[in-house]
């Protein structure tokens, strides 16, 4: 697991353990060292954790009931891996290219990465990419 990889899971799964606020919290504060250590300042850790007080516990629900933890390995890519998103995930490779290499440069993460993530329909979760189409709602997920 990359470090990036590491440090999203730990930032998503730890809150499904800690179910009482004051855990959470406890948390919330311990973690921002191993944010700071991976370059994450003091000041986007506050901002971006203002007004957080506990898991939201909706969000681990759905998230629980993903197939990517409810499918056997092969049900799953049988549904989700085909000649169609390959071409669609070339034709994307070439016409952001220079974008994919400036962020991965940045920000460490592999080009490839970054495609399967954020660009539909390369991406198995493309709702988590709907946010390009809607510039104004950068950090809307859905819930």
């Amino acid at each position: 697991m990359t470090k990036l990889s590491s440090l999203i899971f730990l930032l998503l799964f730890p809150a499904a353990v800690c179910a009482e606020d004051a855990s959470f919290l406890h948390w919330l504060a311990s973690f921002s060292s191993v944010a700071e250590e991976h370059g994450i300042t003091a000041a986007t850790w506050r901002n971006a954790f203002a007004g957080i007080t506990g898991p939201d516990l909706v969000v681990l629900e759905k998230a629980a009931r993903q197939p990517e933890f409810t499918s056997e390995i092969w049900d799953y890519l049988d549904t989700r891996v085909n000649g169609m998103k390959a071409a669609e995930g070339q034709r994307q490779w070439r016409l952001h290219a220079s974008t994919l290499a400036a962020v991965s440069r940045r920000f460490g993460v592999e080009p490839a990465i970054l495609l399967a993530i954020w660009l539909p329909p390369c991406s198995m979760s493309n709702p988590f990419a709907a946010h390009i189409d809607r510039p104004a709602h950068p950090t809307e997920s859905p819930r």
